[in-house]
């Protein structure tokens, strides 16, 4: 679900805190995706905390508050509060001038275990372990008893134990048969197990995968029954951890592997069905992936399609709120191609998700009594994207569905009067997927209207909560910019014109870019706008939907050097031709030396025209201009095949003072060799004109040119 607009930046911080956190849980602190999260949540904070310092975030058992207000921010209250609160956490204070080290030292410490947190002392232990300056927490303080301080060693005996064997095994695959009794306890506190193996969630399949090898071992060995308590400790891994565990089993090789599979084979089918289930879930779109690792897992078929079907019977009590769940029926729902691997599997779960799709659509679930009927500023909450696309695919099978369209647009525009722009874009959305022969021209006449008529506020509220999605949020946001891009392009170059988010304004250029030639005449007039980055914005999109570089002239003067750039950069992307290189010619001198250097390497000597060669000509006729200038041009004019650039090089031999200053002996000779064998018809005479020349520079170049002999 998109982030309301109405949020602060310390909330907008939280946020992009809870985002990081997530992806952290779900790859590593390391990896490169998790960096770029951490980044973009640091520079955001920085931010937040220059307007107002500091931040605090105060952790109640069912409530978040924020700078002591209660927050009613979504992924705050279910992502950031439930993580402190589970590690002690009462209190989070973020002061000015906050590291990225720091913010990555604290997403360490919350994304450990609960049970390691406190096993290690606590977060606040943590936290001055790490040495954080900036980064406050408090926690709450209790006693620790006989009977904790008990757990903990036995935590502790039992890690230290389960490490040391597993890394034997990694190095031997064997196992000693002193391990017995640790194993034994290890399995029959299947709490302690599961907490020592989720605590490196990368390494979770490997983990689990050495712990059933070592069960299988012992269990030959010795014939005590392990395997049951086993899989009970599969059983109790939590949601992500499942998943982690199945998907990550085409990786494990040799004994892990086939202790794995080992593993596998004694849970029953309502037990694979819920090993099963969040892998499913969390990764619909990319079922393939999960079902490849099910089918490795659990080779026989009979069992697998049953234990899918059992997992089918599931969706039906998933929460009616949850927002994933929904997009991952509306996946499931989908017929499967002839050509996928896996038709059999997807068609076992696809009637099931139709009926629970269905069950949701005609049953709406109330309103969970923690969500005011109102937001904050009066924007209802209702999210009825999903709903209404729904109820006009539906619509699409009864013989009245052209009626039905032509009331849309009115109502399309009582959702906005009431603000329910999620609303009109579940109408939007509904509409362009109807594939039905008979109403496609119907509804395209219907969306184009609904478009037009919506595309202004539905832009603005997608500008306003651009900022703070990620991932298939901001999918869903792109491909709804670019149907309005398609339908209503105005409308989005109206909004590109007073966007101030980076995001956005990216989502809508690539968007608008599609449009191709059509988008010309709304395009061009921007070119002239006294706003720098309208201009710039008009500049980029000319380049990519046909425009010419004639097109470009009236901005290649630009007083912003930002607008002279993208000028270039956009002389690049188009056909080089005689107005490319007058452009260029003009930017050699640029005062920026990003553009200079850039339309260096653009010139081109063939197509250069008359008003480029006197452009260039100016340069190098002008000693004060740098010397490797001064030479590219030289190059350029003799590649020229026009006579005028065969007499500008003639006029380059000739001194422009008494004493020859810096490499202009240097220019000399490269602008004689230049002449020699330039394809200008008229290039000979020049060139014979300077051997006879009386003025002794001229001549001893012309000469060393020639390869002649100087006196």
């Amino acid at each position: 679900m998109l982030v309301g607009p109405n949020i602060s930046g310390h909330e907008r911080a939280l946020v992009e805190l809870a985002q990081w956190i997530a992806r952290t849980l779900q790859y590593t602190a390391a990896h490169p995706a998790c960096q770029r999260l951490g980044e973009k949540a640091c520079a955001t904070l920085t931010l937040a905390l220059a307007q107002e310092s500091p931040l605090v975030v105060g952790v109640l058992k069912d409530d978040v508050l924020v700078g002591g207000v209660s927050t009613k921010n979504p992924a705050i209250r279910t992502r950031v509060g439930p993580c402190l609160h589970e590690r002690g956490a009462i209190v989070l204070r973020l002061l000015h001038g906050v590291t990225l080290t720091e913010l990555t030292g604290l997403v360490e410490i919350l994304t450990l275990p609960a049970q390691t947190v406190f096993d290690r002392g606590g977060v606040l232990r943590l936290a001055m372990n790490a040495g954080f300056a900036r980064v406050q927490l408090e926690e709450l303080g209790h006693d620790v008893t006989a009977e904790e301080r008990e757990a903990q060693r036995r935590r502790a005996k039992l890690r230290s134990f389960f490490k040391e064997v597993l890394l034997g095994l990694l190095a031997r695959h064997v196992v000693d048969a002193s391990i017995a009794e640790h194993l034994v306890e290890l399995l029959e506190h299947p709490e302690i197990a599961v907490t020592i193996l989720e605590e490196d969630p990368a390494g979770l399949a490997e983990a689990a995968a050495g712990l059933a090898l070592m069960v299988r071992q012992e269990e030959k060995r010795t014939g005590l029954p392990l395997a049951a308590k086993l899989r009970d400790v599969f059983l109790r891994l939590a949601p992500p951890s499942r998943d982690r565990v199945l998907r990550g089993f085409p990786s494990l090789v040799d004994e892990f592997r086939g202790a794995m599979a080992w593993s596998y084979d004694g849970f029953s089918e309502p037990e694979l069905a819920r090993l099963a289930a969040p892998a499913v879930r969390a990764h619909a779109g990319e079922l393939e992936v999960v079902l490849y690792a099910l089918s490795a897992a659990v080779p026989h078929d009979g069992t697998r399609l049953s234990a899918l079907r059992l997992l089918g019977l599931s969706f039906f009590d998933m929460p009616a709120d949850e927002a994933a769940g929904v997009e991952a029926l509306a996946v499931l729902a989908r017929p499967a191609p002839d050509y996928d691997s896996f038709r059999r599997e997807r068609e076992v779960l696809r009637p099931l998700a139709e009926e629970a799709l269905l069950a949701r659509t005609t049953h709406a679930a109330p309103r969970p009594a923690s969500i005011p009927a109102q937001a904050e500023h009066g924007l209802p909450t209702f999210d009825g994207r999903r709903p209404i696309a729904e109820v006009i695919g539906i619509a699409t099978r009864t013989r009245s569905f052209d009626r039905f369209c032509e009331a849309l647009p009115a109502a399309a525009e009582a959702m906005m009067v009431d603000g329910s722009s999620l609303a009109v874009v579940g109408l939007l959305r509904g509409l362009a997927r109807v594939s039905s022969p008979p109403w496609r021209e119907v509804a395209g006449r219907a969306l184009k209207s609904v478009a037009e008529a919506s595309a202004s506020q539905v832009l603005s509220d997608l500008d306003a909560v651009s900022g703070t999605v990620e991932g298939e949020q901001l999918e869903e946001l792109g491909t709804m910019v670019r149907l309005l891009a398609t339908l209503a392009p105005a409308s989005v170059l109206e909004r590109l014109d007073v966007c101030e988010n980076r995001k956005m304004r990216r989502i809508m250029l690539d968007a608008l870019s599609l449009g191709g030639a059509p988008l010309l005449p709304l395009v061009s007039p921007r070119l002239r706008s006294d706003r720098w980055f309208i201009v710039r914005n008009a500049v980029l999109l000319l380049s990519r939907i046909g425009g010419t570089p004639l097109d470009l002239e009236v901005a290649h003067r630009h007083a912003d050097f930002r607008v002279r750039l993208e000028v270039v950069r956009g002389l690049r992307a188009m056909p080089a031709e005689e107005v490319s290189m007058t452009l260029i010619a003009a930017y050699l001198a640029d005062p920026a030396d990003e553009v200079r250097q850039l339309a260096r390497s653009l010139l081109r000597g063939e197509l250069l025209g008359d008003a480029a060669i006197a452009e260039l000509e100016r340069l190098l006729l002008d000693d004060q201009q740098p010397d490797d200038l001064r030479r590219s041009v030289v190059d350029a004019l003799g590649r020229c095949p026009h006579d005028a650039a065969a007499m500008a090089l003639f006029k380059g031999l000739h001194p422009q003072g008494l004493i020859d200053s810096g490499g202009a002996a240097g220019v000399r000779d490269l602008a004689a060799s230049a002449l020699r064998h330039s394809p200008a018809p008229g290039a000979t005479g020049y060139f014979e004109q300077g051997l006879a020349s009386s003025v002794r520079r001229v001549r001893k170049a012309c000469e060393r040119a020639a390869g002649g002999a100087g006196a």
